[in-house]
């Protein structure tokens, strides 16, 4: 019985984290439409059907980090350290390779893909706008995903949560000042500087991550990068 509740808090201490981070991320997406409402209910609809896309390339993203997950987590329960840093670094090159075609097929298709999910006129312009940034960037949410899903196979899920909790934070801060024109920003900017706010953020999720990577001692950036023939 005591061993069974134990199973069970360790079991939370890991969902919990992993439950956070997801919902996280789902609300980058939801912050720009919430901040967007207060201007324009055009920006809002074209801002809405573009984040269904984004959301759809990062279950691609996670097919690939689901099985890192499983490989990290049976090596690290031998003690193969190599090994792990392998699966880690093979990961990163898949999905970066990934996430650079969807990036290409989303800034290049970008006119098709919107006519396809059937947005307007009126909204198009917006639309384009919006996601030729966001979509040229999602490969780092591609390398984003990779390295939570080390962390978390290694039972450092607090840790991806963290980084998360400090990029929706930026996302707010960088979406009030461009929408309501703090902090010296002139009013209302949205067209281009609202999609690149959205990256300016998520492009410190891999940064951060690398970093946990060092201070955890599960591996450095030189390291993941060796191929397998290499490193073992």
């Amino acid at each position: 019985m005591i061993q069974q509740e134990s199973l069970k808090k360790r079991l939370a201490k890991l969902a919990a984290p992993i439950f956070i981070e997801t919902l996280l991320i789902m609300m980058l997406g939801a912050v720009d439409t919430i901040m967007l409402s207060r201007h324009s209910d055009n920006s809002v609809a074209a801002v809405g059907v573009v984040n269904q896309i984004i959301m759809l390339t990062f279950l691609v993203f996670e097919v690939i980090n689901l099985g890192t997950s499983v490989l990290c987590s049976q090596y690290l329960g031998a003690k193969l350290h190599k090994k792990v840093v392998q699966v880690v670094g093979v990961s990163i090159l898949v999905n970066l390779a990934v996430g650079i075609t969807v990036s290409l097929v989303l800034f290049s298709c970008v006119h098709p893909i919107l006519r396809l999910m059937g947005l307007t006129a009126e909204l198009m312009q917006d639309g384009m706008d919006y996601m030729r940034i966001v979509g040229a960037f999602a490969f780092f949410q591609a390398l984003s995903l990779t390295l939570s899903a080390s962390l978390r196979s290694a039972n450092k899920a607090i840790y991806p949560m963290m980084v998360t909790v400090v990029v929706n934070i930026l996302n707010i801060i960088g979406n009030y000042s461009l929408i309501f024109g703090r902090f010296g920003f002139p009013y209302r900017i949205f067209s281009l500087m609202l999609p690149i706010n959205r990256y300016t953020s998520c492009w410190t999720t891999p940064i951060l991550s690398l970093k946990l990577l060092r201070v955890t001692s599960l591996m450095s950036f030189p390291s993941i990068l060796m191929l397998p023939s290499v490193a073992s």
